[in-house]
């Protein structure tokens, strides 16, 4: 199977090299979506993914384009993505020998940082990011439909090529639930293939404002979209779904939206006090769509709690925290992302990553209240949405593999997103009020004041 990753790395390479960078970057979700990534070239301690292949001549050729790197503009998202990824590798160097360091940051960051920079460059306008997005809900549809397979028939193509994952050759499905099969297709667990469908639904939804076909094929693509997470039958995606649901009813009602925040803040704290319970004890007790191990993830928390003076300065390092007996595991399952932050580089990696963030909503904002363009909002509110349905799924999982790849390159997206109306930040700050260079119809003047908030 080597020789198979190798073949699909040096094909898709070659495809990015002759493509724009825009179909160049196509191709390279192809590869994330269809090609396990457990299914690796090992060069002694080295482990080539076929997607790494990819990304490395993706980014090699929007380096390349003169005009991609004239249009290029630094923001604050830029700052502190690199910020979180500095600290990531200076806590890394002390707690690792340096050379394991060094080998595992690198292939983090071309899994991460690559995707990032490749899309910050490539997304040069609304209509660049129209086209991705486009192409990202055509890929989705075979993936989506592979996932119904497996879920309803019980049809697992991709089920035994895991026993050429190098660390882990286990074949065992994991149980169904609610009557139907957990789907994993080509991504090797249930809750990262259902996240991968939840994390570009908001935007496949933004793409109804497109005229001709577009504007139905946006239903379409995005029933497909929550067909596939809901195939994976895992809470985490299901979860996400029903927040995405929540946030695009509230964008035609955004007068709610302060409302429904103090209640949700005035709910969890009433809730802790009538219990007599932490609110998360509540929240998976109650709140687990498909049942689970929300216990688990409850026990993990009162476990990070209870020995932040062990991590709090660099993490455990490599190693396992030794949890395990008391989140009834034979090992310690790190099924909170900011946790898992915790235990690898210590606070500083949650509050890097926090930053990272609400740098990202921050952006956002400016964008949605400076423009006066309904399309522009519409953008804004999903990508708004995308970010806070992952910050509420990494409550249930830690982000590897291609989920971890796809959360960076939405955070390309976000950062590119002032290609809309211009450098939003700089004329925020001038106090100058931002004017969209698209236009609207007169008839659709009207419908401003509902879009406004």
């Amino acid at each position: 199977m080597s020789n198979v990753t190798l073949l699909i790395g040096v094909t898709g390479a070659a495809l990015v090299l002759l493509l724009r960078p825009l179909w160049g970057f196509a191709v390279y979700m192809a590869v994330l979506f269809f090609y396990p990534i457990y299914i690796v070239v090992q060069l002694g301690p080295l482990d080539v993914y076929a997607s790494r292949i990819v990304v490395t001549a993706l980014l090699a050729r929007c380096l390349l384009d003169r005009s991609l790197r004239r249009k290029f503009k630094w923001c604050s998202l830029d700052t502190w993505v690199m910020l979180y990824f500095g600290v990531t590798v200076f806590v890394t160097c002390m707690t690792q020998p340096p050379l394991d360091a060094l080998q595992n940051r690198a292939g983090i960051f071309m899994d991460t940082g690559f995707a990032y920079i490749a899309m910050r460059l490539c997304i040069t306008s609304r209509a660049a990011m129209v086209t991705f997005v486009k192409s990202v809900a055509i890929l989705l549809v075979p993936l989506a439909f592979l996932g119904f397979l497996e879920s309803a028939y019980n049809w697992r193509p991709y089920g035994q090529l895991r026993q050429y994952c190098p660390w882990r050759t286990e074949t065992t499905i994991k149980p169904g639930r609610l009557g139907f099969e957990r789907a994993e297709g080509p991504l090797g667990t249930a809750i990262m293939f259902g996240a991968t469908f939840a994390m570009f639904l908001p935007c496949i939804w933004a793409l109804r404002h497109e005229r001709g076909s577009w504007h139905t094929a946006a239903y379409v693509l995005s029933g497909a979209a929550i067909i596939g997470a809901m195939s994976s039958v895992s809470s985490g995606p299901w979860v996400m779904v029903i927040v995405i649901i929540g946030c695009l009813v509230l964008e035609r009602f955004k007068w709610a939206v302060k409302p429904v925040i103090v209640f949700i803040i005035l709910g969890c704290i009433a809730v802790a006090i009538i219990s007599n319970r932490p609110i998360y004890h509540v929240i998976v007790s109650y709140l687990n769509p498909v049942g689970g191990t929300g216990w688990h993830r409850a026990r993990l928390i009162d476990a990070a709690i209870e020995h932040f003076g062990e991590w709090w300065f660099a993490g455990y390092g490599d190693r396992d925290p030794g949890w395990g007996d008391y989140v009834g595991m034979a090992f310690t399952d790190v099924t909170n992302h900011f946790i898992w932050d915790g235990i690898r580089y210590g606070i500083w990696g949650i509050i890097a990553d926090c930053c990272v963030l609400a740098a990202a909503i921050q952006k956002l904002r400016l964008l949605h209240k400076n423009s006066n363009d309904r399309l522009v909002k519409s953008w804004a509110w999903a990508l708004g949405t995308t970010v806070v349905s992952i910050i509420v799924f990494c409550m249930s999982v830690g982000l590897w593999g291609q989920p971890f790849t796809f959360l960076y390159i939405i955070l390309g997206m976000v950062g590119s997103s002032n290609h809309f109306t211009g450098d939003l930040e700089q004329l925020q700050y001038q106090g100058v009020p931002v004017q969209s260079n698209i236009s609207i119809p007169p008839q659709e003047a009207m419908l401003r004041r509902s879009w406004s908030i």
